[in-house]
């Protein structure tokens, strides 16, 4: 799923967006990039695509941007900066960091 922690709306939005300018969403596959437009693929699990898990497959394409997850870095948490509860960094509509103004 896209944003899997998220909201359902937030999901279905974001999918939505995503269709909409012709993104093509592969999910459940490994990733080793091969170069910065080149990236080997391997099925990790099922997923809505047909295909058997350990398949590989080559993609090409003008850009390619990887995203894993949505949980945040515990990193943070040693910074001194407000996080939110689920362990983000606190930031204010302009991605200021709430109680650090100088700080995005």
């Amino acid at each position: 799923k896209v944003l899997p922690d998220g909201a359902a709306g937030n999901r279905e939005a974001a999918r939505a967006a995503l269709d909409a300018a012709g993104v093509e969403v592969l999910l459940g596959r490994s990733v080793d990039l091969e170069g910065p437009t080149i990236a080997s693929l391997r099925r990790v699990a099922m997923d809505a695509d047909a295909g058997t898990a350990g398949e590989a497959e080559t993609v090409e394409a003008d850009l390619i941007v990887w995203c894993a997850g949505s949980k945040p870095s515990t990193r943070a948490t040693g910074l001194g900066l407000a996080t939110t509860s689920e362990g983000r960094i606190a930031t204010n509509t302009m991605l200021q960091v709430r109680g650090t103004p100088d700080v995005y």
